[in-house]
Parts: structure tokens; sequence; C-alpha cells
């Protein structure tokens, strides 16, 4: 639904998982922390939001809508992405902390998502766990994706949902130390 934006969002999509939810009754339903859209146009992919002051302001009246339109607060998911959004104040997990604690949105955490962005953005994935509001967890997503490389371009790790998820998001294992993954522990 691209609720992490600074415009609002469509109403016809809160509508629909509105009906959605009423018919089928789920514990709860969720919605990544992603940009879908902006300017009459959609992308047609989850993309990290950029995270000024203003997307998150859209955010949580976009979350108080959403809860306004659909009777509940979806859990928010954080979002894989290939490059850091440009035009951010704030990292990723300040985002969301921001989001969870100003909209009370309980936080679906994705441990692939977030290795996947520790691993794409040369960062410790153990200081970026810690770094987002833990207590604010109500649901873990876990998924797979698989290494990248083309020629002339740094490799990514994608998301894909359809390889197995590494070992370090179960256990901690492959840490390189606590320090910034570097492109050797890559």
């Amino acid at each position: 639904m691209g609720l992490a934006s600074s415009g609002a969002a469509l109403d016809r999509d809160l509508l629909r998982m509105a009906k959605l939810v009423a018919r089928i009754e789920p514990d709860h339903w969720s919605e990544h922390l992603a940009f879908v859209r902006a300017g009459g146009f959609e992308i047609g992919h989850l993309a990290a939001a950029p995270y000024p002051p203003a997307t998150l302001e859209g955010t949580l009246r976009n979350l108080l809508r959403a809860r306004a339109v659909v009777g509940s607060l979806p859990h928010v998911e954080n979002v894989a992405a290939l490059l850091p959004p440009p035009g951010s104040h704030w990292s990723e997990e300040e985002f969301i902390c921001r989001c969870v604690r100003g909209s009370g949105a309980p936080l679906l955490l994705d441990l692939h998502n977030l290795y996947a962005n520790a691993w794409n953005f040369e960062r410790d994935p153990f200081a970026m766990l810690l770094a987002v509001p833990l207590e604010g967890v109500h649901s873990v997503h876990l998924s797979g994706g698989r290494v990248v490389r083309d020629p002339g371009t740094p490799a990514r790790l994608i998301d894909d949902h359809i390889h197995d998820p590494p070992g370090v998001v179960y256990d901690g294992r492959g840490s390189p130390g606590g320090r910034r993954m570097s492109a050797a522990a890559r």
C-alpha cells in the first residue's frame, strides 16, 4: 500500500484491506514500511522510502488512517533495499523506531530483510538489530535470498523468498566480530 510515504494512503487500498480483514478475521494484518507511489506513478515494487521528517509525518498519518479504515493498526515490516534511500535524515533503524513508537503499531521484524540491508550497505547486522525497537516486535518473518554479482557493480544480497536464509539470521554465526561487514566477509 505504500504507507511509508509523505503522500496520503489510498482509501481504495485501505477499504479493500478492511473488507478482507472483516471476511477472514485474522489475528493481525501487516504492511511493509515501503514506498510504492508518488506523483500519480506506481513503481510496482516495494522500495525503501527516504527517511526525512516529511516521510515520518506522512507515515504516521497513513498508519492512523489505516487504523480508522481497517479497524486495527497493521504490523509494520522492515523492507529490503538494494540502495540506501537518498535524502534520509535517519538510519533505517531510527525510522522504524520513530514509526513504531509514534504510531503504536506492532513491528513485524523481517530478519532476512535486516540482514540483506546490512550486507548491502556494509553494516553490522547485530548493531542494526539492537537498534530497532525490540520491545515492539510482535511477529517475525524469515525468508531467504541470494547474492547477485554483475560485472562492474557491487554484489548485492537480494531478498527473493526462494533461497534458504543464511545461518546468521538463526544464530549469529558468520558475524564478522561485531564490526561492519567487509567485502571479505561477504
